[in-house]
């Protein structure tokens, strides 16, 4: 008999910084992929592949959650989804709307600080 898994435990392993590591794999009971995404990790050219790898994860999570999505995890016992699943949903994706967003303000005060310099340069 399998045990039913956790929606928002495996949505957290997926957000966080584990879901590179490919811990969520582990979790649902896909150790197979849970091992190429560690092997990949930790290689600064597999990061180029786990990172989106990761992140596809935790979108894909999120229809598991909202919509009842069976896209890469079809073969997971999955428990109920609760009001508390949702709830931590709502968080990750919040999490990752301020994640974008302080990027971006990151790269533009660059890109200004860079184009400042150079105008200094002229004078």
């Amino acid at each position: 008999m399998s045990i039913d898994k956790n929606k928002s435990v495996a949505l957290v392993l997926a957000a966080g910084p584990w879901g590179i590591l490919g811990l969520d794999k582990f979790y649902v009971g896909q150790p197979e992929l849970g091992v190429i995404q560690f092997v990949l990790s930790i290689t600064i050219i597999g990061l180029f592949v786990s990172v989106p790898w990761a992140a596809l994860s935790t979108i894909a999570l999120l229809f598991v959650i909202y919509r009842g999505s069976s896209f890469m995890y079809g073969d997971v016992n999955w428990a109920d989804t609760t009001d508390t699943d949702k709830i931590i949903g709502y968080i990750v994706i919040g999490l990752l709307i301020i994640s974008a967003l302080s990027g971006g303000a990151k790269r533009v005060n660059c890109f200004k600080r860079r184009r400042m310099e150079e105008e200094e340069e002229f004078k």
